[in-house]
């Protein structure tokens, strides 16, 4: 397993997980 491979992988796993978080309050406390 290539480091950089997992950082490629890791960071949009993070972003997607940042993102439905903003998702989720926004819909709770629109």
């Amino acid at each position: 397993m290539h480091p950089m491979q997992t950082f490629l992988d890791t960071v949009p796993l993070c972003a997607v997980q940042a993102l439905s978080d903003i998702v989720y309050w926004k819909l709770l406390f629109r």
